[in-house]
């Protein structure tokens, strides 16, 4: 409501190519009030640099919903149909994801693989090269029923979709180069308010793994330090010292590096991961405040490679955003 915006400005030129059919967002011929609404949000904010966030809601009183305005696209319905991939890389990409077990529970959803249920030696025993003093210690673990899990770290195209629709609060703006880097600045409560959104919008339940429910998927029955070995090895991941391109300079793209038996890419390296566990359960003063402290794990491409293992952690505020900080979700079995 504080926000001045000029007549010509970035807010009238975006609305002026929403109505000229760039708003239609899942391309049946119609631009509806919401869509014109998500449009705005995010294509605005991205070139305000979050200087203009537009909102928008539905009309409604006391409960009773009374629709919304609905435009006619001047392009007509788009060829592609909804919910299949828009250009024919990326439905190579989705057919080479399907033949591989992945799947995804909406257009914009991140893609998942589900990680078989089983058993396996988590944590680190005490002559674990670089071992940490704060980390498990091994032990085994049974993993009763299987659970799915992303395959890639949350993109930050992924995240535009949540923030797009009004179930993430923060802004984050898209890579500059357009590649699928994963979103990165982002707290704990961020993640999980993300995790929620899938769950609203696909009627499945979302989360972030567990501490041991992510070390289980990322060894994926390795018991080595590594998922591939002991030794940090070379072009294995993206971290400060790991002998890839991408070494220290930031994220690389999703899936620049192999996956692991379980068909998951960058469990290691790349962007330090929120899992749901926290060191002990907030007070609720700590709560109100969010003062508590959660873990994260698999190191990312600022960290040296004693941070790039399956059972090192890190510990940090719930409301810490730092550049190096993402996630991944599970979506437990139903």
């Amino acid at each position: 409501h504080t926000q001045r915006v000029p007549d010509e400005s970035i807010f009238l030129r975006m609305f002026v190519e929403a109505l000229a059919g760039r708003g239609d967002n899942n391309g049946d011929g119609f631009i509806t009030g919401t869509e014109l609404g998500q449009f705005l949000r995010e294509t605005v904010s991205n070139a305000t640099r979050a200087r203009q966030t537009p909102q928008f809601a539905r009309m409604s009183r006391d409960g009773v919903d009374y629709g919304e305005f609905i435009f006619r696209s001047p392009i007509g319905p788009r060829e592609t149909p909804i919910g299949t991939a828009a250009t024919a890389a990326d439905r190579r990409q989705e057919l080479a994801g399907a033949a591989a077990g992945r799947f995804r529970n909406c257009h914009q959803c991140p893609e998942m693989v589900f990680v078989p249920a089983g058993s396996a030696q988590l944590g680190s025993p005490p002559g674990e090269v670089e071992r940490a003093a704060d980390e498990a210690l091994q032990r085994r673990v049974e993993m009763a029923q299987r659970f799915a899990l992303s395959v890639f770290e949350i993109t930050a195209q992924e995240w535009s979709a949540c923030f797009r629709e009004g179930g993430c609060e923060r802004w984050i703006p898209l890579p500059a180069d357009g590649a699928r880097h994963p979103v990165t600045g982002v707290n704990w409560e961020d993640a999980r308010q993300y995790a929620q959104w899938l769950s609203a919008r696909t009627g499945y339940f979302y989360r972030l793994p567990t501490e041991q429910e992510w070390e289980y998927a990322a060894r994926a029955g390795s018991t080595a330090a590594r998922p591939w070995g002991e030794d940090i090895g070379e072009n294995r991941a993206n971290c400060a010292d790991c002998g890839s391109r991408f070494d220290g300079r930031g994220t690389a793209p999703v899936g620049q590096f192999g996956a692991n038996d379980f068909g998951l890419y960058d469990m290691l390296g790349n962007a330090w991961e929120w899992v749901q566990d926290c060191e002990s359960k907030p007070t609720a003063a700590e709560a109100a405040e969010r003062q508590y402290a959660c873990y994260l794990k698999g190191g990312s491409f600022a960290t040296s490679p004693v941070s790039v293992r399956s059972a090192a952690r890190g510990v940090y505020p719930a409301r810490r955003a730092q550049p190096n900080f993402g996630f991944r979700v599970l979506r437990e079995e139903q």
